[in-house]
């Protein structure tokens, strides 16, 4: 099919990078004992699709069982956050909320949780101590290998506009891509 007869076309997408943090407070001397670490680690739940995605390269690409996690759910920046909808899950997928008066990034920082994989970084990660790092220093070239591996580029979000639209405002494609 030609492209000018596609209803739709794409104006932009919201790629995702590598968001997956550890604590630094008892860091394990290499990276094959940090994700020994990682399997029973608390982390945030849910169906964001970031952390989807997340834990299905742990899984696929460095032995991480998606049951080996206890999944916490919680506001990563802002306490009592609760989920939007009811959660159905295998019953070897174990989620637990966090207290009402705590947050994701404060746990991260403070050793209370080992890790976080979220769909940004948590603010404790640029405005804390130190306590927080990547688990993939070099997160770019992670991100580079699994795509020349795997020829899978996660996206979060895809923007598209009616052709129509776009051939009457063709301003709105910029527009748009701007501020996605």
């Amino acid at each position: 099919m030609n492209r000018r007869n596609q209803p739709l076309i794409s104006i932009g997408r919201v790629e995702l990078p590598v968001q997956c943090f550890v604590d630094t407070i008892d860091p394990p001397p290499t990276s094959s004992a940090l994700f020994l670490a990682i399997l029973d680690v608390p982390s945030r739940g849910g169906f964001m699709t970031a952390p989807v995605w997340i834990r299905g390269i742990l899984s696929d690409e460095y032995g991480v069982p998606i049951t080996s996690a206890i999944y916490l759910s919680g506001g990563e920046e802002e306490p009592g956050r609760d989920e939007k909808i009811a959660l159905s899950l295998a019953p070897e997928i174990r989620v637990e909320a966090i207290p009402r008066t705590k947050t994701l990034s404060r746990m991260i920082e403070s050793g209370e949780i080992d890790a976080l994989y979220t769909a940004r970084a948590p603010s404790t990660f640029h405005s804390g101590d130190g306590s927080v790092r990547r688990l993939f220093p070099d997160y770019l070239t992670v991100e580079q290998n699994y795509y020349k591996k795997t020829g899978i580029f996660p996206i979060m979000h895809v923007i598209a506009i009616r052709r129509a639209v776009y051939e009457k405002n063709p301003w709105s494609r910029s527009h748009y891509s701007r501020h996605s």
